[in-house]
């Protein structure tokens, strides 16, 4: 793929971007117009994960119906939950791929 894309565009970096809801975490925001992807990325170098990131699900009625979608229990993720029941911020995160170094 990485050949295909610096063929066609001439670059060796692309972005690959909403993927299938069944590949990312239950948290990664979906969106309104098609709840079957994520509001996520993946920063490619000539085939090779770079950086990986989403825009975070911040309403907690909708990480509740997310994580039942993906049969997991709340229990332990309460902690983490509580942060979004009263409200929070939109929020986003990315991360260095460790295993490019």
């Amino acid at each position: 793929m990485s050949a295909h894309i610096q063929q066609a565009t001439g670059h060796e970096f692309v972005f690959i971007t909403h993927y299938p809801v069944s590949s990312r975490p239950f948290y990664h925001m979906r969106p309104a117009e098609d709840p079957s992807v994520t509001l996520s990325f993946d920063l490619l170098w000539k085939g090779l994960e770079i950086t990986t990131g989403a825009q975070r699900e911040h309403r907690y009625d909708v990480l509740l119906k997310q994580a039942a979608e993906m049969r997991m229990s709340p229990e332990p993720m309460q902690d983490y939950l509580n942060a979004f029941r009263y409200g929070c911020p939109h929020t986003a995160g990315w991360a260095w791929a460790s295993d490019a170094y």
